[in-house]
């Protein structure tokens, strides 16, 4: 509780082998790897905690590793913001921002997991979500704006769900879904990013439900063959 984790040579805070822990009101930054790396079947808790400034990714976990973040601060990390890799990996974030992260806010790739609740994801330096190979996970009332590429990026066979979220105002596309990519949008609005609310292409696909797609730079939904 109320403690700072910071300029270590490797990860700042490593949780592995089933371990757990709780932190509270902290601060991991300047490490040299990433903020806070989670492995096999580890499952921390971070309340109002920050993490920021960390070479590597600021949350990364794999090998079926698990954690729950409330209320916290994953910001100005030089990877991503946070990393979920691997079947059965699958953190569980409520109230977090994931802002101004030097790759994507969040990536999930490997057929990775993960519930992502309320979340801010926002002015990244790549995409704001990015979602890969076979990888499903689970955003409900998150906020997806102003990053510097695309807000939502499925492809490689990705999949998820993303209910009453907003995707506004990054600067190419809303939404992007290709290579036989799979999501299923529901209650969301697209709106007032550069280029089109919704691009599909390259043998995506796609289930849009209760959508607004509105004030978008081009049209509101490209669909192409190739």
């Amino acid at each position: 509780i109320n403690t700072q984790v910071l300029n270590n040579s490797a990860a700042g805070v490593r949780v592995r082998e089933s371990g757990g822990g709780t932190f509270n009101n902290c601060e991991i930054s300047e490490n040299k790897a990433s903020g806070v790396m989670i492995t096999s079947r580890g499952c921390p808790t971070f309340t109002s905690t920050k993490v920021c400034e960390n070479v590597g990714p600021g949350v990364d976990v794999r090998e079926q590793g698990a954690s729950h973040w409330v209320s916290c601060k994953v910001e100005g990390n030089g990877g991503s913001g946070v990393v979920v890799c691997d079947p059965g990996s699958g953190p569980s974030m409520q109230g977090t921002r994931l802002q101004g992260n030097q790759e994507t806010g969040l990536l999930v790739l490997r057929g990775a997991l993960g519930r992502f609740e309320g979340c801010k994801v926002t002015g990244n330096t790549l995409y704001g979500v990015e979602v890969q190979e076979e990888s499903c996970p689970t955003l409900i009332g998150c906020e997806i704006t102003s990053n510097l590429k695309t807000g939502l990026y499925f492809h490689n066979r990705a999949a998820g769900i993303v209910d009453s979220c907003l995707v506004q105002g990054n600067q190419i596309y809303g939404v992007v879904v290709s290579a036989r990519s799979n999501p299923t949008l529901h209650r969301s609005q697209v709106q007032q990013n550069v280029q089109a609310g919704v691009y599909v292409f390259d043998s995506g696909e796609g289930k849009f439900t209760e959508c607004d797609i509105h004030h978008n730079g081009l049209a509101g939904v490209v669909v192409e063959t190739q």
